[in-house]
This record gives C-alpha cells, sequence and structure tokens, in this order.
C-alpha cells in the first residue's frame, strides 16, 4: 500500500502490533482472558492473510453476548478497502446498543 512508503506511518503501524503483541502476550500469561459479556460486532475479511479462519470462526464460543459476525470477500485492510460496509455495520451496532450500560 502507498501509505506504508512513509517510514513514519510505516512504523506507526507496526508500533500498533508490537504494543498488542505485548498486551495479548501478559493477558495470556496472567490469564485474564476470559468471556465476553458485551455486545461484540467482528468484521473479517475472508482473504486475510494475517488473520486466518480457524481463529475466527471459533471466537464465537467466548461471546456471552449479543455477537454478530459479518464476512466480507475481501482482505486485511478493511478500512481501505470497505469502507462502506464497515461504516454500516458499525452504524448500525452502535444504535443497538447505545442504549446500553456498561
Amino acid at each position: 500500500m502507498k501509505i506504508f512508503r512513509n517510514p513514519k506511518q510505516l512504523t506507526a503501524a507496526i508500533n500498533y502490533y508490537r504494543i498488542n503483541y505485548k498486551l495479548l502476550k501478559k493477558a495470556a500469561n496472567e490469564q485474564i482472558l476470559g468471556n465476553i459479556h458485551v455486545p461484540t460486532l467482528f468484521i473479517w475479511g475472508n482473504r486475510d492473510i494475517a488473520i486466518g479462519s480457524h481463529s475466527v470462526k471459533n471466537n464465537h464460543q467466548y461471546m456471552k453476548g449479543e455477537y454478530e459476525f459479518i464476512e466480507l470477500d475481501s482482505g486485511h485492510w478493511l478500512i481501505q478497502t470497505n469502507y462502506k460496509d464497515l461504516k454500516k455495520a458499525i452504524k448500525n451496532h452502535l444504535n443497538r446498543n447505545k442504549n446500553l450500560k456498561i
């Protein structure tokens, strides 16, 4: 993607994954991961080479609240390739849950 030709933007993108890896590793070590009890919207591109179908199709077992799964015929960069689909799905999800007290 053209955006990653800029070294600062590439560093920012890589840092996102660095920090998430550290947080997930810490969570796994402390065994604080568990069931999710809030309404969850999961949007996945079925041609994503970073997030495989096995994990996507089995994560619903941890969702104890409302769960909606949307599979798009797309890759990893959904915000760039499927913006309108994401906007509509997220807007609908937020509207459905706007009165939820967490």
